[in-house]
């Protein structure tokens, strides 16, 4: 159950915060953070991560909603126990960005995104993402490196 909450609060936490984006940065479309490091710029992506598969909002949220479904599924039959644990806390993590994307696609036509890193060249990106990616590097490392196969 705890881990269902914890969902919940992230996504509630990324649509706060692209809500404010809308309300708050879009009219002025950006603003120096840190000099030289971060901005935040709002933007509207229609597409995936760097803009791929622009404009195909209906096939990006079937894809979504069917990984997402897939990783419920698996969430459910593994263990909670020892590594699994931390296994199910990836899966958490990537599920709450990808429905937070998702609900921008399907409510908004875009995906809100507001954070511009400046020292690089970087994509615009949002705090969904940053679960998303986070959620994926622990369930990679944790499934090739910590779990082994006998154990799942």
């Amino acid at each position: 159950m705890l881990y269902f909450i914890v969902l919940a609060v992230l996504v509630a936490i990324d649509q706060v915060i692209k809500r404010w984006a809308y309300v708050s940065l879009r009219p002025i479309g950006s603003m120096t953070v840190i000099d030289g490091l971060l901005n935040l710029t709002y933007l509207q992506n229609q597409g995936a991560a760097f803009g791929i598969m622009y404009g195909a909002r209906w096939i990006l949220t079937v894809l979504v909603l069917g990984i997402l479904a897939y990783l419920f599924i698996y969430f459910r039959k593994l263990p909670n126990t020892g590594l699994h644990r931390y296994l199910r806390w990836s899966i958490v993590l990537i599920a709450a960005g990808g429905l937070g994307n998702v609900i921008d696609r399907v409510v908004l036509g875009f995906v809100i995104d507001y954070l511009q890193v400046t020292f690089i060249n970087f994509p615009v990106f949002n705090f969904a993402d940053i679960l998303i990616v986070v959620g994926a590097i622990g369930f990679g490392l944790l499934s090739t490196f910590f779990i082994k196969e006998e154990e799942a």
